[in-house]
């Protein structure tokens, strides 16, 4: 999928957000709602104070993510969530679970490789500056395979030369984001 989908994003995490703002930035070529929209959409779902959005979903997220998996909690949100932007993202793509950790990336790579088609990946550790416990987005352009960081708020291309999804280093849960037909 062609890097150029992420044009228009306009996000740079401050907090521990990862999670829901790398979902975010994944649905974002099939949606354009913008990053921010789903942090609010969080809010309301839980009712929370949206005053500083990021800031509540923060407090509220990192608490439930030590007894429950974060993905786990996100794809239960996309799953069932009635907020806009988690419907628009429900109706727009679909998110297959995949231990990385537990499979061969082999079926995985080709997946991605697929038009349509996002990694929502959960890197545990890594020799790469900054992903270490750190959630990312990762895509092939029919060359090489690329992420979304969202922490510089940025599309990383070939700072770091990604042959495969193990490069990344010791990965965790992950979802193929795939557009739905």
């Amino acid at each position: 999928m062609d890097h150029t989908i992420f044009s228009g994003i306009k996000y740079s995490q401050q907090l521990q957000t990862c999670v829901l703002a790398s979902y975010a930035v994944a649905c974002f070529p099939f949606t354009r709602t913008p990053v921010v929209d789903y942090f609010l959409a969080y809010c309301r779902h839980f009712t929370l104070d949206e005053t500083h959005p990021e800031r509540s979903y923060e407090g509220h997220f990192i608490p439930v993510s030590r007894t429950t998996p974060g993905y786990q909690i996100l794809r239960d949100i996309h799953c069932s969530s009635k907020e806009p932007a988690f419907a628009k993202a429900r109706e727009s793509v679909t998110l297959d679970p995949v231990n990385l950790a537990n499979t061969d990336t082999a079926g995985v790579e080709l997946a991605i490789r697929q038009p349509d088609c996002l990694l929502l990946l959960f890197v545990n550790a890594s020799g790469f500056p900054g992903l270490s416990m750190h959630s990312i987005v990762v895509g092939h352009d029919g060359r090489h395979f690329y992420y979304f960081d969202t922490v510089p708020g940025a599309l990383l291309l070939y700072r770091h030369r990604v042959g495969a999804v193990a490069d990344f280093g010791h990965l965790g849960d992950a979802f193929i984001v795939r557009k739905k037909h």
